[in-house]
């Protein structure tokens, strides 16, 4: 968050902004606060802390005192070894787990954070109150609080926001793992209850919060049952805590440990109630007193630099005297950092300084137009002209250079430099001696608001080229913008006009409006209730552009300049304005100054435009800059001709996110004036036809409009509509190459329709609006009210209709009635979840929902990834340089311009391997890819050679400068052809290259593929693994019917994990190597950097302390960024670092494999399914490193319905991308797509309910005993209790025996696994208690029963009856938006894999655990440390010790969670630990624990008797031998008879073990024996999922409004990881399903979306609107570990629950529309399946709706109601 001084007004502006787009220059005068510095600032240890304090008013960084608790958790916020208590914002975050990987959990804090500051700003703002230091003591208007934020004892402050402004201040921030849920909970614990109940039920929290309105009454009831609005570790009230369910084991007593029987008593049956409530955490309060301040010292600062000259009004330049504030930077080759001078510069400091080499960067704040005049004039003296301007989001370019100094360089103007976000190069400086930026925020002009006269016109535009007062325009009032004013400001602005609130914004994010200069007396004289509309409208469009943390920064007419100059930018700003007659003022400055006195106009040119004419001008010349924006003022004429008159405005917009961060395929605004038929129309403004401008982002619909003025009599008819939508078809023509150019030009027809036919009688939308209440959003998503807003603005008369044919994304999100959302209609509901689960503590501390290990970290940015290591004295950094061709011989390779670039110290290729290395970028698994092309390249992006540099910047730079030249002809043909044995029809693929020849260019698609012939050998070994069963031929031949040749396809999806690829090398002694790397396996890494660098692998340690997100993406690429790293440090004997950006990490890393599947069915009347065949083609890229796993993958998805006869083939085609790898559920998620399409294929052709269709071929045991014959071995035996627990052995006999048993289990990792949990899959290292024993000692249910078990509870949970009668009686209401409701089971073939660990316990009894698991947000490392405690623990299970519960003992005895450190992972500590992957790596990682634990037990057990002794002796006046212990010497203590009050704590255990020099560390390893035949012992996860979207037809836009997930986690090691891991799979799959479309250019193979701008993710706003999730009761696993089941992987194909749902709503549409030919199904027999390829973005929705349904629609209207149409019930315009 940024913070700036205004010293005229003396407030202070606080904003969100991206840290990655903003120049540090920029921030001068400025105080920024980040994660850690919330963590920093020091906070009341109690709630009257802030009494006793006030007079500080809170305490600078660093300054005042913490109290340090009594044991400290080394994963707990610590910074220089002093305890730091992290803000309220922080703690809730981690306390409601919302941190998985937690990389982007910084982020989510800054922004919830700035939303409550600048709320707290607006609220005092708004109510007069004095708000001290920029707000931190206002009073909060909207709950009465007048005493300057003390609103009472012990009393939280109430932040004033919203439920609704809470999501949408967070809608600029992305997260991968959580699936937005607990975060939205944790952001909206700081909303202020619109509930009265809820606010009195939660009076101890101040009525501050609604936290899923878990304070109110209703809520605590609810978690009776086990539910929880918002998992989190606080109390929503000292009256109803939630309550966690205990079975009923306790029977009426304590229910032992941390849990306490509630006081509602038994339930009258002698058995307890089952409401245990566990103790926690009150909730966390936030006090703006104790947020950091704004230093007193940059306020003297600021007054001193910006003071006078803002005095000086807009005579700029008199109170500034010669200087202007600016800074001068060398980049030097060679230098560490760039040389800089930071202080006020001398405008004449341009000059070149002798004997300094490199580039010249200067920056430069002119603080007056007078001095920003000086400075374009300096500069542009020797230039070469090119355009000039702000760029489209804030920044400015002067072309291609204005020649600063007459030395060639460039002058870039800055303002919010958001640009760079879009266009990258615009930051570059590649070959460009000398750059001058030039930061136009200072200069007060052009931040200027005001209310006054300006260019409006007539018809709204003059002609080419014409200037103010031209060519029909004429003067209103309205408001002109200053051009650097931010998109933020101008939405306050807005607001504040439209009467939204006193000065302050909607959106917290966007803070109190400007001032406004002229507005009072504007409104004096009287506002028009119309241009209040319309300005309101247009601030609800400008939200949904970008994200709040851009439009904080990014300048109106910097987006306008980019519009210009950027044809392909998709300006929602432009096409806005547009609609809205805007016009610009342009300023050139003139060569030499006019007379004094003439104002601040002096030596500029000016010139109005209106913005049509300014964007057909397109860039700038020179050095002409745009001044400012002027908005019409709308309004009616004044006269009696103008009585019962409308004026209409509403915009549109398809995008993927709804709420904004993501620019739309299409955007609209349109603008009408209605008369009453009884009045003319005024037809003299009708326009006459213009010629369609050359920028395909926003076009004046000129025809359309005529076709509407030229109406009989000018009325508004369906034969008008019609004919106004034909000619938009006709003008809205996307330019050559536009991705889905068909869907823009239909979405622009929708828009059109979707605004003119609310106001047709005949066709206005029903007023009955199901699910919901009229006019606001449901509280579960299912709609909002709607029917037309009438809408004021200005437009003479005329119909203003404004379209956009942009390149774009996605998605709009927003539901209501029926027809397409405006602007002013959009009402988003809320995202809200449950979660229902169990917890036991006969397993204490596993079990338990504890929050995630290191989340407080996460939160205040305390967490160290691999590029926040501290960079070693002498570190170089590298980037990769890349390839331009795919399948292309390299002929020359030239690095001079790469050398000689600044700051290139190296260039590597291939050829700098030392002896004995080769050219491996990963070896894994006996696959080898290379590191580099060499002599060919196989795929665009490919690397050729690394480029290391003194920076990133200069690395970068350098890498874009190597030179290599490639020849894609076909090779020559060989002498002689060889010619490859035909491959079984079995396996259907050819050797790699066979007919490569036989294509011309790269080989990109499957087709491709197989034309040319190239596939990958079939791995025998996994063909053999996938399932069949029976004769499917013989078996389809008598099924009574068929489905032949039927297709389905899925794209790719990229992992778009937070955190990069990155890795250091740090060279060591003798050659070694230390490489600090972000990846998945730190063994493969280590053994593909040895064998890279001819190494030992005992040479090269890796490590890895924890990943932001991996998702299978860091296996194979980790790989190669270490070694790459490795070998540049090898051989310049420095530190390397690299870290590639966004770009380069998506295009090197690709993602999903690509499938097209064809499959023919054979089936009866009922549904029933007696064979399938699926023949499925995946694209593998250019290697088949992980292809070879899919199979087995792909195969098992497949099987979870019993299809009878079943028979598989899958081949991969070897093509000219990068290589395909694994991501979440690799191949699963493909074959669970081809299964849920097979079942909605049959039920559609016979017209039955999918969901019956489903439960005639359910999965039962049989079936999958057929499947896998090999997966179901006998039952294993149930394992005797482990040697640990029997009686303790004789304390001097202890440590040789431990020590033999230790040695035998590290010697013999397998046997000693497979003896205590090997073929049961548990580590028991209890009798009978722990999760392993339970789990074989019960009954439990077998897979078929569990299956169906979940399909019953998740129909009921979820209400799926009634909802599905609810979705047929809203479809049979609604024309243009229908509903799906869907349900889809999974099952999930597990394979549990081995880990190692290793358990130091130290002398202070703190106890360290490594595992060969990488923690990477999965909550691996919080189970492991729960089970290390759970193991440890046993020692009190003993009932001789106590009479209490043995979870009382423990809990008070035993070894606390907070006692216990996991280590970073080590691959010399923890080596050959295999790949964290398969999800089943947390699992084997606690059996490996609780192995090595079950070593040491007979230690400790000694221990802790010998302890007892001592105690029992000291009581009773014993001698207890030399210094109080029980030992060899204390014979007189040998008869002592050891009493409850005896027993020793987890300290007097361990100090006892150490007066006995015992060695408390253990090693083991966790090894799985397999079934005879398998490859790895495995394990079923069940789960079944309903979802209810919502379509718009016309647009294709896509509402998910409520998901209910059930799911089999087993015995849950922790309910809230795994719930949050259910939850973020899920979204992820939603992604898939519905958002994440790759595309690669046709002819180069070059990724296009590599991005955030082109690729999307799930958000804030598009995860669905509630999200419940439900863990299975009752459940086990005698083949798991510990009795769990995984949860990383199988809910994500829980999401094609939602891709059904969309394909049933469509049907729906097309029914409607049946009499269409057009929009009849295309499947083959003409029935009314709908196939639905993956991802269903909106293009391929609405495509698969139907084209022209408009017409067709207005067509039959316009034939039903021609006869009933007469002019009194129409209106005209």
């Amino acid at each position: 968050m940024v913070a700036r001084y205004n010293p005229l007004t003396g407030a202070i502006d606080e904003r969100s902004l991206n840290s990655c787009l903003l120049p540090l220059a920029s921030l001068h005068l400025a105080a920024v606060t980040t994660a850690e510095g919330l963590c920093s600032a020091p906070r009341a240890t109690s709630p009257d802390h802030h009494a006793a304090n006030g007079a500080a008013n809170g305490t600078p960084k660093g300054a005042g005192a913490t109290t340090a608790t009594k044991q400290r958790d080394p994963h707990s916020c610590h910074k220089g070894g002093r305890a730091e208590q992290p803000h309220a914002v922080q703690q809730r975050l981690s306390g409601f787990h919302a941190s998985q990987c937690g990389f982007c959990t910084p982020g989510m804090s800054i922004a919830l954070y700035a939303a409550l500051r600048r709320r707290r700003s607006a609220a005092a703002a708004g109510d007069g109150a004095a708000a001290a230091d920029g707000g931190a003591g206002a009073a909060d208007g909207a709950n009465g609080a007048g005493d300057g934020g003390n609103k009472g004892e012990g009393v939280e402050v109430v932040s004033g926001l919203t439920e609704q402004e809470v999501e949408e201040a967070m809608a600029g921030n992305l997260c991968r793992c959580t699936g937005y849920r607990p975060i939205l909970d944790a952001c909206k614990s700081f909303a202020g209850s619109t509930n009265a109940s809820a606010a009195a039920a939660a009076g101890a929290l101040g009525g501050l919060m609604d936290l899923e309105e878990l304070g109110s009454a209703a809520a605590a009831a609810a978690m009776r049952s086990c539910r929880a609005e918002g998992i989190s570790e606080f109390a929503p009230a000292a009256s109803s805590a939630p309550a966690m369910e205990c079975n009923g084991q306790q029977q009426g007593k304590q229910c032992g440990g941390k849990q306490q029987r509630s006081g509602d008593g038994s339930n009258g049956s002698g058995k307890c109630s089952g409401l245990c409530s566990a103790p926690r955490k009150p909730l966390p309060r936030y006090n703006p007193l104790f947020d950091p301040l704004f230093p007193a010292w940059l306020k003297g600062e600021t007054q001193r630099q910006l003071g006078a000259q803002q005095t000086q009004g807009e005579k700029g330049g008199d109170g500034s005297g010669d200087k202007m504030l600016g800074w001068e930077f060398w980049e030097e080759a060679g230098a560490g950092e760039a040389a800089g001078k930071a202080n006020e510069v001398e405008e004449d400091q341009q000059a070149v300084k002798a004997g300094r080499k490199g580039r010249k960067v200067a920056w430069v704040a002119p603080r007056s137009l007078e001095e920003l005049r000086s400075v374009l004039l300096r500069g542009g003296q020797g230039g070469k002209g090119g355009e000039a301007g702000q760029d489209g989001q804030g920044t400015a370019v002067q072309g291609e250079g204005g020649g600063a100094g007459g030395g060639g360089g460039e002058i870039r103007l800055v303002v919010g430099n958001t640009a760079a976000g879009v266009y990258p190069e615009l930051a570059r400086y590649d070959g460009v001696a000398r750059v001058t930026r030039l930061d136009l925020k200072r200069v007060l002009e052009l931040q200027r608001v005001a209310w006054e006269e300006g260019l409006g016109g007539k018809d709204g535009e003059g002609g080419e080229g014409s200037t103010g007062g031209e060519g029909g325009s004429a003067r209103v009032m309205g408001i002109r913008f200053g051009a650097t004013v931010c998109l933020a400001d101008v939405i306050a602005v807005l607001d504040a006009v439209a009467g939204k609130g006193t000065g302050a914004a909607k959106n917290p994010s966007e803070g109190n409006a400007p001032v406004i200069d002229g507005w009072d007396e504007a409104k004096a004289a009287g506002e028009s209730a119309v241009s209040a509309e319309v300005f309101s409208c247009a601030a609800a469009h400008l939200r949904k552009v970008a994200g709040p943390h851009v439009r904080n920064a990014a300048s109106i007419g910097g987006n306008l300049v980019l519009a210009a100059s950027h044809r392909a930018f998709p300006s929602d700003v432009a096409t806005l304005l547009l609609a809205l007659s805007a016009s610009v003022r342009t300023a050139t400055p003139k060569p030499t100054a006019a007379a004094a006195g003439e104002g601040s106009s002096d030596g500029w040119a000016w010139e109005e435009l209106s913005l049509e004419q300014f964007l057909l001008r397109g860039p700038l010349p020179g050095t002409t800059l745009l001044h400012s924006v002027f908005l019409p003022c709308p309004s009616l004429p004044a006269s009696p001709s103008s009585a019962g008159q409308q004026l209409v405005f509403d915009s549109f917009r398809a995008s993927v996110r709804p709420s904004g961060n993501a620019y739309a395929y299409v955007n609209a605004a349109f603008l009408l004036r209605i008369t009453p038929a009884s009045s003319s129309s005024d037809s003299s403004s009708s326009s006459s036809p213009h010629p369609r401008p050359l920028f395909p982002h926003a076009i004046r619909a000129r025809q359309a409009e005529s076709r509407l003025l030229a109406a009989p009599n000018g009325a508004l008819t369906p034969g008008s509509v019609l004919e106004a939508v034909r000619a938009v078809r006709g003008e809205v023509v996307p330019p050559e190459g536009t991705q889905w150019a068909e869907y823009r030009v239909e979405a622009a027809v929708g828009f059109l329709f979707s605004f003119l036919s609310r106001h047709l009688p005949q066709m206005a939308p029903p007023k009955k609006v199901l699910h919901n209440g009229n006019g606001a959003a449901a509280a579960d998503g299912n709609g909002s009210g709607g029917a037309n807003g009438t809408l004021g603005a200005n437009g003479g008369g005329a119909a203003a209709v404004v379209a956009a044919a942009a390149a774009g994304g996605g998605g709009d999100g927003g539901v209501s009635g029926d027809g397409v959302q405006g602007s002013s209609e959009q009402q988003h509901a809320v995202m809200r979840g449950q979660q229902v689960f169990s917890v036991t503590n006969d397993v204490f501390p596993l079990a338990l929902p504890l929050p995630k290990l290191g989340a407080d970290l996460q939160a205040s940015g305390h967490a160290i990834y691999v590029d926040d290591i501290p960079v070693p004295s002498s570190c170089l950094y590298a980037a990769f340089a890349v390839s331009t061709h795919a399948s292309a011989r390299i002929t020359s390779r030239s690095y001079a311009a790469a050398l000689a670039s600044p700051g290139v110290v190296a260039v590597l290729d291939a050829s700098h391997l030392p002896p004995g290395g080769t050219n491996v970028g990963s070896n894994i698994l006996g696959t080898i890819d290379p590191l580099f092309a060499e002599g060919k390249t196989e795929y665009y992006g490919q690397p050729v050679a690394l480029v290391v540099a003194d920076s990133y910047r200069h690395a970068q730079e350098g890498a874009r400068k190597v030179c290599c030249t490639y020849d894609s002809s076909p090779p020559p043909a060989p002498d002689k052809p060889t010619t490859e044995p035909a491959v079984a029809a079995d396996a259907a693929a050819a050797a790699p290259g066979a007919s490569a020849a036989a294509t011309s260019g790269p080989i990109l698609t499957i087709e491709q593929a197989e034309a040319a012939g190239t596939f990958f050998p079939p791995n025998p070994m996994f063909l053999m693994a996938i399932p069949r069963r029976g004769n499917f031929q013989e078996a389809f031949d008598k099924s009574p019917l068929k489905i032949t040749g039927a297709e389905v396809r899925s794209g790719s999806q990229q992992h778009y994990y937070m955190e990069p690829q990155v890795a250091m090398a740090v060279p060591d002694e003798g050659g070694t190597l230390t490489v600090y790397s972000a990846t998945q396996t730190p063994q493969y890494t280590q053994e593909s950097v040895a064998a890279a660098l001819g190494l030992p692998v005992s040479c090269v340690r890796v490590v890895t302390r924890r990943l932001g997100g991996g998702f299978g993406g860091k296996v194979i690429q980790a790989c190669w960024v270490a070694v790459a790293c490795a070998l540049a440090a090898q051989h310049l004997h420095r530190p390397v670092r690299l870290a590639l950006d966004r770009k380069a990490d998506t295009a090197l890393v690709a993602g999903r494999h690509e499938s097209r599947v064809r499959y023919d069915v054979g089936y009866d009347e009922t549904g029933r399914v007696h064979a399938l065949r699926v023949s499925a083609v995946l694209n593998g890229g250019s290697s088949e490193t992980m292809s070879n796993w899919l199979p087995l993958n792909y195969g098992a998805a497949l099987t979870q319905y019993d299809w009878g006869a079943l028979h598989i083939d899958i081949k991969f085609a070897k093509t000219n991308l990068p290589t395909r790898v694994t991501v979440r559920a690799p191949g699963e998620v493909q074959g669970v797509l081809v299964a849920e399409t097979v079942m909605d294929h049959v039920a559609a052709v016979l017209n039955l309910d999918p969901v019956l269709v489903r439960e005639h071929n359910h999965i039962s045991t049989d079936s999958l005993r057929a499947f896998f014959p090999r997966a179901f071995p006998p039952p294993a035996p149930v394992p005797a209790a482990p040697p640990a627990l029997a009686s303790a052995p004789a304390a001097d006999s202890t440590a040789p025996a431990a020590a033999a048993t230790a040695a035998t289990t590290q010697s013999n990792g397998s046997n000693g696994a497979a003896g205590t949990a090997g073929n049961g899959g548990s580590s028991s290292t209890s009798s009978s208690d722990d999760h392993g024993g339970k789990a074989k000692e019960e009954k439990l249910e077998d897979e078929g029963a569990i299956a169906e078990r979940v399909w019953r509870e998740v129909k009921s949970l979820s209400s799926y009856s009634k909802r599905a009668a609810a979705v047929q009686e809203f479809n049979s209401a609604h024309t243009w938006r229908k509903r799906g409701l869907a349900i889809a089971p999974v099952h999930y073939m597990v394979p549990i894999m081995g880990k190692p660990a290793r358990v130091t316990v130290f002398g202070d009894a703190s106890v360290a655990v490594e595992t060969g698991g990488v923690e990477m947000g999965q909550g691996l490392f919080t189970k492991v440390r729960q089970a290390a405690a759970n193991s440890l623990n046993q020692l009190w299970l003993s009932s001789s010790s106590s009479s209490s519960s043995s979870t009382g003992m423990m809990s008070s005895f035993g070894v606390d969670v907070s006692r216990i450190r996991v280590v970073d992972n080590d691959s010399i500590a923890m080596g050959n630990a295999g790949i964290t992957s398969a999800s089943s790596t947390s699992e084997a990682s606690c059996a490996a624990i609780q192995l090595a634990c079950s070593q040491l037990l007979p230690l400790l057990q000694t221990a802790k008797a010998a302890a007892e002794k001592a105690k029992a002796c000291k009581r009773l006046g014993v001698n207890a031998g030399p210094g109080g212990m029980f030992g060899p010497g204390a014979a007189a203590g040998a008869d002592v008879v050891v009493g409850e009050e005896d027993v020793a704590s987890w300290e007097e255990v361990v100090g006892q073990a150490k007066a006995m020099r015992m060695h408390l560390s253990a090693q083991a390893n966790y090894k799985p024996v397999p079934p005879p035949g398998s490859f790895f012992q495995t394990y079923f996860n069940f789960g079944a999922a309903v979802s209810e979207v919502e379509v718009d037809v016309a647009t294709g836009s896509v509402s998910v409004l409520r998901c209910d997930i059930h799911y089999d986690c087993g015995r849950s090691l922790n309910p809230a990881v795994d719930i949050g891991q259910v939850e973020g799979a899920f979204v992820q799959g939603q992604g898939f399903f519905t958002s994440e479309e790759v595309v690669v250019d046709e002819a180069s193979g070059k990724l296009l979306t590599d991005g955030t701008w082109s690729y999307k993710v799930p958000s804030f706003d598009t995860a669905p609107r509630q999200l419940n999730v439900s863990l299975l009761q009752g459940s086990g696993n005698d083949r798991g570990v510990l009795s769990s089941k995984t949860s990383g992987e199988p809910p994500l194909l829980l999401a094609v629950s939602i891709h059904s749902a969309i394909r049933y709503a469509i049907a729906a549409a097309r029914r409607q529309f049946a009499a269409d030919q057009q929009t009849q199904a295309a499947a083959s027999g003409g029935d009314e399946f709908v196939r639905l390829d993956s991802p269903a973005t909106m293009a391929v929705v609405q495509r698969a709706c139907g084209s022209h349904l408009v017409e067709a629609y207005l067509e039959k209207q316009l034939m039903a109601s021609a006869a009933a149409t007469t002019a009194g019930g129409t209106g005209s315009i």
